[in-house]
């Protein structure tokens, strides 16, 4: 694990709890921000906490820090964000990806791109032509302008559904915030 990583996983864990089950979230049981419906995208051999043959609440219930590090090192950070040259937005994006996905992490930063006049494809696939488009902005316009992206992308989901208004304070905080 590289030390950008160790660094990136330390904020990340600011906005990630230890074991929640909150009533409504789409994601079910979580344990440092790893949810059940993520546990089960992965193999058995990495998604079987307890070793009992199937992926449940009782794996995330039994997993530790250090097994969600390497979760989180495998699955969101290695082969993305080492590649970005800014540490800052490598771990904006590395939290958004562990809110909402990898895709949709680096699908809102092709978008913010866009809104700072890149003519990038939207395809949330961090390449050369994703990396060269970051070197021809500012950080911090960079920056600013992803964290009003991540708001409308929060915003849009809770007017497509109304039930997840009772997470969107989190999620606009979250939205603002940034990378130390």
């Amino acid at each position: 694990m590289t030390n950008r990583f160790k660094k990136g996983i330390e904020e990340v864990l600011i906005h990630e709890g230890l074991l929640n089950d909150t009533k409504g979230d789409n994601g079910g049981i979580t344990n440092f921000g790893i949810s059940l419906v993520f546990l089960k995208t992965l193999s058995l051999e990495e998604g079987d906490i307890d070793e009992d043959n199937d992926i449940d609440r009782d794996d995330i219930k039994k997993l530790d820090l250090e097994h969600a590090k390497e979760i989180y090192y495998d699955n969101f950070w290695k082969n993305y964000y080492d590649t970005i040259d800014s540490e800052k937005l490598a771990i904006k994006l590395f939290d958004v990806g562990v809110n909402a996905g990898t895709d949709r992490s680096n699908k809102l930063l092709q978008l913010t791109l866009k809104s700072l006049g890149s003519k990038i494809e939207v395809d949330g696939l961090i390449g050369r032509n994703t990396l060269g488009e970051i070197k021809k902005y500012k950080e911090t316009d960079i920056l600013k302008s992803y964290c009003k992206v991540q708001a409308d992308f929060y915003n849009n989901i809770v007017k497509k559904n109304p039930s997840q208004k009772k997470f969107i304070n989190g999620w606009l905080k979250r939205a603002a915030w940034l990378p130390k």
